[in-house]
């Protein structure tokens, strides 16, 4: 595997059942983690990662919908509660990222995601010459939105053209201009 190196700062209180991280820092390559906080509880992370590959040991088998193209992806925010169901709560950011074989320059806002459901705000997007707000909530099951999610979205798009809206719709062969 990729070389990793970093410092760990790990305070075990077992009459409490409590890990404590100090200020404590991991780093592949191409990818960095910072966190402090106790696990289980609340951790505060910052991700910043120029190849999402390396990531790949730590997600097992979830399969991310993107991968740069010499481009970055930062988070910083709380991992809130047990591990295995956590809040997710901060401010997250790509650049220059291909989503579903479409280049996007950059997406960045404020979110929350948890097992049954995700929110954004404040995100603006830009793909080309469109511009875009959205802000938003859907649904989920165990991570995963269903056919039947709840789904609401205020967005705002500026300099945008109607094959490229079919597009990110996915409506790519709708003869529409």
């Amino acid at each position: 595997g990729e070389p990793l190196h970093g410092e760990m700062s790990v305070k075990y209180d077992g009459p409490a059942g409590t890990v404590e991280l100090g200020r404590s820092w991991l780093e592949l390559p191409k990818t960095r983690v910072d966190a402090t906080g106790v696990l289980g509880r609340q951790l505060e992370v910052k991700l910043q990662s120029q190849d999402l590959n390396e990531l790949r040991p730590v997600l097992g088998r979830v399969t991310l919908p993107m991968t740069l193209q010499n481009g970055s992806v930062t988070f910083e925010g709380s991992v809130i509660g047990p591990l295995a169901g956590p809040r997710i709560a901060g401010h997250a950011a790509v650049q220059n990222v291909i989503y579903e074989g479409q280049q996007i320059d950059s997406l960045a806002g404020d979110f929350t995601a948890m097992k049954t459901g995700a929110t954004v705000n404040n995100a603006t997007l830009v793909w080309g010459n469109l511009r875009a707000r959205v802000s938003g909530s859907i649904g989920f099951s165990d991570w995963k939105p269903m056919e039947t999610s709840a789904v609401t979205a205020n967005v705002q798009i500026a300099n945008a053209d109607i094959p490229t809206l079919l597009t990110i719709a996915g409506r790519k062969n709708l003869p529409i201009t």
